[in-house]
């Protein structure tokens, strides 16, 4: 049995120590306990089970992991940037200082000691005899975690910077901390955050203390951090106005009598107005210590306090006993404005606050927001614990409690709300969430099978070992919501047309994806907690599926604010025809998405080995240069200069069947000169807006090509813009020893809707000239057509009348004026029956794809 040794003071934590999508686990017990129960790493199997390793093979005999009286604190994080989770442990002696980089397979490589943190610097430790302070984040941006103690000393003070090899680069004393400044992490002390405040990229700090007035002004700062270690801080009254206060609960132990608690402030860092800047509040039992400051992004916050952000008769602050809150902050409605959750025992400290994105928030109170028959215990305080997440993927904030059966409210702090999105949850309590016998001493929630939902964790402590109740993982059922089904023309479950039905798998299945390698700061390769589309099944027809398989290459992710990326590699694979289509994308900016090259094979057999001879043959590769270009308003416009389209004779890619070349140029660019086909810095805004002016299309056969030239006009007027209409193209077809042929054409667009109302062929030639105009009705579709040849007076030469709501074409007049009706099939719009205009009918009848299967002609055949 692995358990935890809370009450030994060991760490169970969580991370992905391997980088596969899927969070883990591990505990590391004191130094004095080295069997393997209490030191251990478990990798996520991604079903419910773990690959363990244990003892000394996860972390050195001779390395201290505990706390209490060794002081000693363990931290995560990636300190390489490898996208791994490594661990850090901070302490006052030699044998609490290591940092761990991890292998990827449960192991790691120490840094020990000294070498680790240097001995010249020092850390704070609170009455109880633990390390605290110490915080971590990139304070440089350069992708790889590092860690800070601000501590207000010269040895308490002090950066390092990961050079990602296991080794620090430390600033210390007034360096890191003006002399000035504090940190009182003590009783009735400051209290400490990290977050990006100015929206930089880089990890800053903030302390928050009690008022000023009271010689405390020292505690009350915000740090901004830069390149190179150092910060800019703000502090005082510059930073949180005066009057405003927050501040740690404190304990007072008098000998021989229970502990006296004095009541704490729940500081919560979030982004409450979605600028994208973290803000900071502060829950207290006084409108001096119940604020919300909106972040400026310069050091200093907006404040709005007291009444004016929380109602009087609400409150909420932090106290480890039953009558203190839990607050949490969350998106508990999907706006993308993070909000406010306080749980405790009395009414008053039940509500939820949904932010506005102004400082103000709209309340849920009482048993309204929490019910009475539920308990919700504060955080730390016999073993239980709120947790938040979107447990059911409807992409709100849930909030569940995590309790077990020895406390005085056995079934009441066992329960689960789902956000109903307007502040109020619907619960689910006792077995009915989580079964009973399932106890456990230490909760914790995440990804544990990378499908993009948290899941549960329990183990036991020390006096639970061996009671396999106490260790537990709650995979998480819940699915979010995907498109699974479409049925085209659907009328009823018997009558419908083409259906299309979609599978999913989740990312971490390596059948599906393979993540990719070498992208560098601030891009990272990943596996997304997401499903994607596996396998495309649809309607042959004759009763039965067509299929096409999907497998997906190299995610990559942006951390400076581009997000998501996407794949860099599609592959779609044909099962009816053995084809596989490849398709590889940019990653780069301003390339994003744009397709790069796209690959046809031939794949008689999938299942076989890819290195194989013969396994894939090439049919085809379309080759893709991309250019960019700054523009006159600044954007960037990118643009395909060169395409390379390549044909093979199957199984001989000596043979080249065809290769066509196709070059584009775009607005002003100098036609006289090919385009060049290498990524420009700039070139001097010669593209303004985007049209294509000419293209060459060159089939490297017999001096075939084909030259398209464009010409474009903008339609303006105050209430409409229609910029970038064709206005005249001329195509010219090219041969060795042949005369070349060349066709010219004009537009002309009606100027309310934008849809082309008039094309003239050779409009400059009185002999050939040929005009059609077009008509249209008010959901666009053409009801009349005219044509007029040179010379000649205006023809009418198609008329057609559709249905009620503008889908089939019920009536049709030809040139003569005849009448032609029909009637359509409502699943597939085909029709199904025509008569002409001597009263004939003709009928079709269609498979269930839309095929035509029949035809019956007038004469009966």
């Amino acid at each position: 049995i692995m358990h935890s040794f809370i009450t030994e003071y060991a760490r169970c934590l969580q991370g992905d120590f391997n980088g596969d999508g899927m969070m883990d686990v591990c505990s590391l017990g004191p130094e004095n306990m080295l069997d393997g129960e209490k030191r251990w790493v478990g990798l996520s199997n991604g079903d419910g089970t773990f690959g363990f390793t244990a003892g000394t093979n996860a972390l050195p005999a001779h390395l201290a992991a505990g706390v209490g009286t060794a002081g000693g604190s363990i931290q995560t994080g990636d300190f390489n940037g490898d996208g791994r989770t490594d661990l850090f442990g901070v302490g006052q002696y030699e044998s609490e200082r290591w940092l761990g980089i991890s292998n990827g397979d449960g192991t790691f490589d120490y840094t020990e000691g000294y070498a680790a943190l240097s001995a010249n610097l020092d850390v704070v430790v609170n009455g109880d005899g633990i390390c605290v302070g110490i915080q971590v984040g990139d304070f440089n941006g350069d992708g790889r975690t590092d860690i800070c103690s601000m501590g207000g000393s010269t040895a308490t003070s002090w950066v390092g910077l990961s050079n990602g090899n296991g080794r620090f680069g430390f600033k210390s004393g007034t360096n890191a901390m003006p002399q000035h400044l504090d940190s009182v992490l003590s009783s009735a002390g400051s209290t400490m955050r990290t977050g990006d405040f100015n929206g930089d990229g880089r990890t800053d700090v903030c302390s928050v203390g009690p008022p000023a007035g009271m010689g405390n002004d020292e505690t009350r700062w915000l740090a901004l951090s830069t390149t190179n270690g150092t910060f800019d801080f703000t502090w005082g009254t510059n930073m949180l106005a005066e009057g405003l206060a927050s501040y740690t609960y404190s304990v007072t132990q008098v000998p021989g009598s229970s502990p006296i608690y004095a009541l704490g402030c729940a500081v919560q860092v979030a982004d409450f107005n979605g600028d994208g800047l973290t803000d900071l509040c502060s829950l207290g039992d006084s409108e001096a210590t119940s604020w919300v400051g909106l972040s400026n992004g310069d050091g200093t916050f907006d404040c709005t306090s007291g009444t004016n952000f929380l109602p009087a008769n609400l409150e909420a602050y932090v106290l480890p006993t039953e009558t203190g809150c839990t607050v949490l902050t969350a998106d508990f409605n999907g706006d993308g404005l993070a909000d406010i959750y306080s749980a405790g025992d009395s009414e008053s400290q039940r509500w939820l606050g949904l932010s506005k994105g102004d400082g103000t928030f709209d309340f849920t109170e009482g048993y309204a927001m929490l019910p009475s028959g539920f308990a919700a215990i504060p955080a730390g305080w016999m073993l239980s614990e709120l947790k938040t997440g979107d447990f059911n993927g409807d992409g709100r904030a849930d909030v569940c409690s995590l309790g077990y059966e020895g406390l005085n409210y056995p079934r009441e702090c066992r329960w689960i709300g789902l956000s109903n999105g307007d502040g109020t949850f619907e619960y689910i309590s006792g077995d009915a969430f989580r079964e009973g016998g399932t106890d456990s001493h230490y909760y914790s929630t995440g990804d544990f099978n990378g499908d993009g939902l948290p899941e549960i964790f329990g183990v036991p402590t020390e006096e639970a070992a061996g009671n396999t109740n106490f260790t537990w993982l709650g995979m998480n059922g819940n699915q979010a919501a995907r498109l699974e089904k479409v049925v085209q023309g659907y009328q009823s479950e018997t009558q419908h047309g083409v259906v299309t039905q979609i599978e999913y798998l989740p990312l971490t299945d390596p059948d599906i994806y393979v993540k990719g390698s070498g992208a560098t700061w601030p891009v990272r390769d990943v596996v997304p907690a997401m499903h994607v589309v596996s396998t495309l099944w649809k309607d042959n027809g004759q009763g039965g599926t067509y299929a096409t398989d999907y497998t997906y290459r190299s995610a990559r992710r942006h951390f400076h604010g581009r997000g998501f990326l996407g794949f860099q590699q599609f592959e779609s694979y044909d099962r009816q025809t053995q084809i596989s289509t490849v398709e590889t994308l940019a990653h780069d900016f301003p390339f994003t998405g744009r397709v790069l090259q796209t690959e046809t094979y031939y794949i008689p057999d999938p299942l076989g080995t890819p290195s194989a001879p013969g396994y894939a043959e090439l049919v085809s590769l379309v080759e893709n240069d991309w250019q960019f270009d700054l523009v006159t308003n600044g954007t960037l416009f990118a643009f395909n200069p060169k395409s390379v389209a390549t044909t093979w004779e199957l199984g001989n890619t000596n043979d080249v069947v065809t290769q066509t070349t196709t070059w584009n140029w775009y607005d002003n660019q100098n036609t006289a000169v090919l385009p060049p086909t290498t990524q420009p810095t700039n070139l001097h805004a010669k593209i303004t807006y985007g049209n294509l002016v000419q293209s060459v299309v060159d089939y490297g056969d017999g001096g075939l090509k084909q030259t398209t030239v464009n010409s474009y006009d903008d339609w303006v007027d105050p209430s409409h813009w229609l910029l970038g209409r064709l206005d005249e193209s001329t195509v010219t077809h090219e041969a060795t020893n042949q005369t070349a042929v060349v066709r010219s054409s004009s537009f002309d667009y009606d100027e309310i809707t934008g849809l082309l109302s008039q094309e003239t062929i050779e409009p400059d030639d009185a002999q050939f000239e040929l005009i059609t105009d077009y008509y249209y009705d008010s959901f666009g579709n053409i009801t009349n057509k005219t044509l007029t040849p040179a010379g000649l007076s205006a023809r009418t030469i198609l008329s057609n009348e559709y249905d009620s709501k503008g889908r089939f074409v019920e009536k049709s007049w030809n040139a003569l004026d005849h009448e032609t009706v029909f009637v359509n099939d409502q699943e597939t719009g085909k029709p199904k029956n025509s008569t002409d205009p001597n009263g004939l009918t003709t009928s079709w009848s269609y498979d269930p794809t839309g095929r035509m299967i029949h035809e019956t002609r007038p004469d009966a055949t």
